[in-house]
């Protein structure tokens, strides 16, 4: 989420680093992502812009509870851990980079 007169980029930052513990920089953007969904039985609207990030300096340890589980795969073994449409869009965004 964006603080009080953070950018877009800021947010990714600090997010990132707050939840891997890794200090990260932004080669470019990819893509931007709206969906909603229920909490508690009211309608959320998120809009999410998502990078393209190179981590660098480690600056703590992931947050386990924003982050349950790490696990490196190829990009066909990732497509069958994938449950919501954002993400399979976002995973063929990284695949033409990569």
């Amino acid at each position: 989420h964006l603080e009080a007169g953070e950018t877009a980029r800021k947010a990714a930052l600090r997010e990132v680093e707050e939840e891997t513990g890794y200090e990260c920089q932004i080669l470019k953007p990819l893509l931007l992502v709206n969906y909603a969904f229920k909490r508690e039985g009211r309608p959320i609207h998120k809009v999410v812009q998502w990078f393209w990030m190179r981590a660098g300096t480690k600056t703590g340890d992931r947050d386990k509870t924003e982050i349950e589980q790490v696990k490196w795969t190829s990009f066909p073994q990732a497509k069958g851990l994938l449950k919501y449409p954002s993400d399979f869009k976002l995973l063929g965004a990284i695949e033409g980079l990569v």
